[in-house]
């Protein structure tokens, strides 16, 4: 060993010392061992030796079961989609329109997405005049048969008694 020469005997025994403490510290011996190995590729060290044995023979068959869970894991995915989309039971149009809804407002579910979408449609719809802000329909006025001899003035006020109860919402 070329590096010892030069050494006194007490380096030589310090160093000797260290290594010794660092092959047998249980935190310390893998990472000396590995160095002793990069140093001298050629020894023959059964603790990191076998590891790499064995690293190598598993590496493909891990690599291919990675791929396949890989694989799976997608197809698991594709398939729930793929039920969400029957479920909905929507046309091609529809169902392009309920995931592009998905889409812009980063919506999971495709039954959220085309709640979302129905609710959407529905505040678009505009609501008809007559309906708006609490007013009534109300059917066009019609002149009652009045008999010879009727009380005009009379029925008058009573047409008008009626109307109004209508406005207040009373039954006539």
């Amino acid at each position: 060993m070329a590096g010892l020469e030069g050494k006194s005997a007490e380096e030589i025994e310090s160093l000797a010392a260290l290594a010794d403490s660092l092959a047998n510290n249980p935190k310390t011996r893998r990472g000396f061992l590995s160095l002793t190995k990069q140093a001298n590729p050629e020894a023959h060290i059964p603790e990191i030796d076998i590891p790499a044995q064995i690293g190598g023979l598993m590496a493909e068959p891990l690599r291919r079961l990675e791929t396949a869970e890989a694989a799976l894991r997608d197809r698991d995915v594709r398939d729930r989609i793929e039920a969400q989309r029957r479920d909905l039971g929507l046309s091609r149009e529809e169902l392009a329109a309920v995931e592009k809804t998905m889409v812009e407002h980063k919506i999971a579910d495709h039954k959220t997405a085309k709640r979302f979408l129905d609710m959407e449609r529905q505040q678009a719809t505009p609501t008809p005049a007559s309906t708006a802000a609490g007013m009534r329909r109300f059917g066009a006025p019609t002149m009652p048969e009045l008999k010879p001899g009727s009380d005009l003035k009379q029925h008058a006020y009573t047409s008008a008694y009626s109307v109004i109860d209508q406005l207040r919402g009373r039954a006539a």
